[in-house]
């Protein structure tokens, strides 16, 4: 929401835990996206508080780091595309657990380096030729298949690194038991593959 949205609701405001939720600090809900004549249009810097909530010293940070970038025009305005407006929200919303641009940039190297990747396979897949009129929709379901695999190992392993530092992991005890387990279920089995054997004939 616009900042002055949220002020007339703080002040209006009879249930500050309904109101969280409502201003989406503890809202799971999808953030919404934006319209399609916003992704494909310039906009001044000075515009973002009113259309994304967030102040123009949090975006300056942004194309500091490298998550966006900030484009001049030839009288020397600064203007933001649209496509990066998810950006913005996502790292606003990160910015409410303390995580600050500057704590992105490994995503940005991350991005640069898996480019290149979706890049050649994406070349190899459609080629080069962009005279096919659904071109542009193949490109992107070819893209969303790719990207569905590619963030469902890296979320796994993110997820696994996490829970492993935290110490949520099977501990030693629960190998142990396990192989002990494993061991005497080995062993009860092993007295019929001995009857099962067939008895060489001299």
């Amino acid at each position: 929401m616009p900042l002055n949205v949220i002020k007339q609701k703080l002040e209006s405001a009879t249930d500050l835990s309904t109101l969280a939720f409502e201003i989406g600090l503890l809202s799971d809900l999808p953030m919404k996206a934006q319209p399609k004549e916003s992704k494909q249009k310039l906009h001044p810097i000075e515009d973002m508080p009113d259309l994304l909530g967030v102040e123009i010293s949090f975006v300056r940070s942004l194309a500091e780091n490298d998550l966006i970038r900030i484009i001049k025009s030839p009288q020397n305005r600064e203007l933001i595309d649209g496509r990066d407006f998810e950006i913005i929200r996502y790292c606003a919303e990160l910015s409410r657990f303390h995580i600050e641009p500057r704590n992105l940039r490994q995503y940005v190297s991350a991005a640069n380096r898996e480019s290149t990747m979706f890049e050649q396979v994406l070349i190899g897949m459609l080629g080069m030729d962009d005279s096919d009129d659904d071109r542009a929709a193949k490109l992107e379901r070819a893209f969303s298949k790719l990207h569905d695999l590619t963030d469902g190992v890296r979320t796994a392993l993110l997820k696994n690194r996490v829970f492993e530092s935290l110490n949520a992991i099977v501990e030693d005890a629960d190998v142990d038991t396990i192989d002990e387990q494993l061991s005497r279920a080995d062993q009860a089995v092993r007295p019929g593959r001995l009857k099962a054997m067939p008895i060489p004939r001299r």
